[in-house]
């Protein structure tokens, strides 16, 4: 069983922050946004771990708390020009469970599968909308490694 906090601070990177136009191609434009505030993330975890010789099963339980969270904005400047830059949310949460599986067959085969299933919450009213937006989400990820030989692994990747 394993609990966490962490406080993190993630500051923008240098080209973040640079306030002169970069032009990708004639219809992109980046401009970065030098008024932008550093990240502040809050992160809740709660775990449990069950191993064997062969197979670790692992859950965890997390709540994530971003204020001043940094999010691209694209704006249309007409003519077909789209400008690509970077603005600060008022705040996000999600919280969720995640599960992972490892397991292996003998020499023959391993098999990973994990799920993440999450809640996430918006408050984008910094950026001129009204209102909270809110979704459930679910991703399943699945690898399986069988052995051809001493030095050859054929690998089957699923993601949905």
């Amino acid at each position: 069983m394993q609990l966490n906090y962490s406080h993190r601070i993630k500051r923008p990177a240098d080209e973040e922050l640079n306030p002169f136009p970069e032009y990708q191609d004639l219809q992109n434009v980046r401009v970065g946004n030098p008024y932008l505030k550093p990240e502040d993330i809050h992160s809740f975890e709660l775990g449990y771990q069950i191993k064997n010789n062969v197979t670790t099963f692992i859950s965890t339980l997390y709540y994530r708390y971003h204020y001043n969270g940094i999010t691209s904005i694209t704006k249309n400047l007409g003519n077909g020009v789209l400008q690509n830059t970077l603005e600060n949310l008022s705040k996000n949460e999600s919280s969720g469970l995640e599960l992972i599986l490892s397991t292996s067959f003998g020499k023959f085969a391993t098999l990973n599968l994990s799920n993440n299933t999450f809640y996430n919450q918006l408050d984008a009213s910094s950026l001129g909308y009204s209102g909270n937006k809110s979704m459930i989400s679910w991703m399943v990820n699945g690898n399986l490694g069988i052995n051809l030989t001493k030095h050859t692994v054929w690998q089957i990747t699923i993601s949905l």
